[in-house]
């Protein structure tokens, strides 16, 4: 028994702007619609299962229903197929995944394998007399095709397909069904109806006609023919989304077009943000240039995210924080390759962190005797056969666990910080020479104004004389901000501490490239106090003297979590609202406005530990690379 999924999606819209500051839900609606308009099956494949596919929450009672039309050329009634129509189909309350573990089973049609040639007939599916939280989709009506066992036909092996320009698989081939005799033939028309371009985008002689060897088909995909020349071609240009169109014409000696006599190929590009969506993602002023889901990367949950750049290629590196490891994806072309992954130190964790110097990157996690990772990054040069699973360099065990790491590149320091409590800094911060990378040497550390979940480090050239360059810690330590003069690491000296209104959880903060503001988030104000995210501006220009200089209050709900500078830009990480850009040129003035996004979670702007992590803007090519806790990897660029 065959099981057939008519693949019915249904997906949860929200009346509402998902980026409107009330973030308010108007009604909670469910489209209904078939997965294809077209598809085929062999006569002699007997009972099939049909089921319906449900992506989202049904919360009210409520039924489909499931007709076979009139425009149908095969007759019901057991003489070539035995259906129920109509079928009304009650869609059981809760939450769907979208794929066939929540299936429902909507009754089987089976079809009646008889001795007689009469071509290929098709059933008419339609949807109708939606209820409760269904409306119909675009795709209400679906043709199936019986393809009879009698007849010789050939058809396209799928109605749809699409890769990745560098990979160019997926691609259509010719599935025959039946006893060929010689000198069969099949014409390949290109319909030049896409707009990508033959010869500079794919390759096919057009018209193509193929002769099908003498002998017997039946009719799968393991038995198809690939067509000769058809191929995509990988180059350098970084294109939007791409696509062909190739018919069958033509037949000869009996032959038959079978269900799928059109294919369409999708050369997979960038999805610029047009009208508020690149692909499915919400955007403002930001292209989706290529992503690795979780699956692809391995994991279950992904976390921070860094970059390198290889000063000796120029390729760009994105560093993948993961629960299990740390991936590693060369995202110089317009495809992202996943290079390989360094395996977790001891355990998994859901907080993992790293950074780099020099060509080295170093790790750390909470999990338990973790200690710090050292990986030499230029073995990613010359990757034969990725994904590779690395080994680290050096690991060092001076400490064990460690929520964050922060390294000052010019200095050559590494500063892990969320230690262990107990430790000898109180989960504070330690300090770690790396100028030799592969023989980190600690040196001291801080832990007088108690942990530190996050830090900046910085060779200090901002408006406060008294300290010029002199390195600063400024940390964000749970319930205040903590600035700390490190040059000496065997005194290091509290210049000043600070704490603000309706404090829940000092997070994170970035300077701003003069040094004189420190942009901050609070990761559980918005739950606590019930605000939307909220960015608060410090004015340090006097170090000893800090004081709150503005606060920016964004458009949704979503909790603020890991926040970067770069020139006249702040990217913050906003969880479940995805990458926000805030414009901070007027930052004196206490004027700060977004400019851009891009939401990894479509689903919704919640106050919720859910989609993006961090992000990594520094790339010298403009790509930036957000990493989503429930998604993965997303490599994005400001639009054109």
């Amino acid at each position: 028994m065959k099981q057939i999924c008519l693949l019915l999606f249904l997906f949860v819209f929200f009346g509402c702007n998902k980026d409107n500051s009330s973030n308010t839900i108007i009604e909670a609606r469910v489209t209904v619609q078939f997965s294809e308009a077209t598809t085929s099956l062999a006569e002699n494949s007997g009972q099939n299962d049909l089921v319906l596919i449900l992506n989202g929450a049904v919360e009210n009672p409520t039924t489909v229903t499931i007709n076979i039309d009139d425009l149908s050329s095969a007759t019901g009634n057991g003489v070539d197929f035995s259906f129920t129509s109509p079928n009304t189909i009650n869609i059981p309350a809760g939450t769907y995944d979208g794929t066939s573990n929540t299936a429902i089973d909507i009754g089987s049609l089976i079809f009646q394998d008889d001795d007689l040639v009469e071509g290929f007939e098709t059933i008419r599916f339609s949807l109708s007399n939606p209820t409760g939280d269904a409306v119909l989709g675009t795709r209400s009506t679906l043709v199936l095709t019986i393809i009879d066992d009698e007849s010789t036909s050939v058809a396209f092996s799928q109605a749809s397909g699409s890769d990745r320009e560098n990979s160019g698989g997926n691609l259509p081939m010719l599935v025959v069904s039946g006893i060929i005799a010689a000198n069969t033939t099949i014409t390949i028309i290109n319909t030049d109806t896409g707009d990508a371009t033959l010869g500079v985008d794919y390759t096919l002689e057009a018209p193509l006609t193929i002769t099908i060897p003498e002998g017997s088909y039946d009719g799968s995909v393991a038995s198809a023919i690939a067509i000769p020349g058809l191929s995509i071609i990988d180059d350098t240009n970084l294109e939007n989304t791409e696509s062909f169109e190739l018919q069958l014409s033509e037949p000869t000696n009996g032959l038959l077009l079978g269900g799928q006599d059109n294919t369409f190929y999708e050369i997979k590009g960038i999805d610029p943000c047009e009208n508020g969506l690149a692909g499915n993602f919400p955007c403002n002023g930001y292209d989706l240039l290529g992503r690795l889901n979780l699956s692809e990367l391995s994991a279950s949950a992904a976390n921070d995210i860094w970059g390198w750049t290889d000063s000796s290629s120029g390729k760009e590196y994105a560093l993948v924080g993961l629960d299990n490891g740390t991936a590693f994806v060369d995202i110089s072309e317009d495809d992202p390759i996943y290079l390989g992954k360094l395996p977790t130190a001891t355990s998994s964790s859901p907080w993992r962190d790293v950074k780099i110097y020099q060509d080295f990157a170093f790790i750390v996690a909470e999990a338990s005797g973790h200690g710090i990772q050292v990986f030499d990054l230029t073995k990613l040069r010359n990757v034969s056969n990725p994904p590779q699973t690395f080994t680290a360099d050096e690991r060092y065990t001076g400490i064990g666990n460690a929520h964050n790491i922060v390294i000052n590149e010019t200095m050559g320091f590494a500063y892990p910080v969320g230690t262990a409590r107990n430790d000898a800094f109180n989960g504070g911060v330690h300090f770690i020479d790396i100028q030799d990378p592969l023989n980190p040497t600690a040196v001291g550390g801080y832990g007088a104004d108690g942990y530190s979940h996050d830090a900046q480090v910085i060779s200090y050239a901002g408006p406060d004389t008294d300290y010029a360059g002199r390195e600063i810690f400024i940390g964000a330590n749970e319930d205040q901000i903590a600035i700390v003069d490190i040059t000496d690491k065997a005194n290091p000296t509290r210049i000043a501490t600070l704490n603000y209104s309706q404090l829940s959880y000092t997070h994170q903060g970035w300077f701003t490239e003069d040094q004189r503001y420190f942009l901050l988030g609070d990761e559980l104000d918005e739950r606590d106090f019930g605000f939307n995210s909220r960015t608060l501006v410090f004015d340090l220009q006097d170090l000893n003297n800090p004081i709150l200089h503005t606060t920016y209050t964004g458009p949704t709900a979503a909790i603020d979590h890991n926040g970067y500078v770069l020139g006249d830009e702040f990217f913050l990480a906003n969880y479940s609202a995805g990458m926000r850009v805030l414009d901070i040129s007027q930052i004196g003035s206490e004027v700060i406005t977004e400019t851009g996004f891009f939401d990894t979670l479509p689903a919704n702007n919640a106050t919720s530990f859910d989609g993006v992590w961090s992000v990594y803007p520094y790339f010298e090519s403009g790509k930036i690379v957000i990493n989503d806790i429930n998604s993965g990897l997303f490599i994005v660029k400001k639009s054109n």
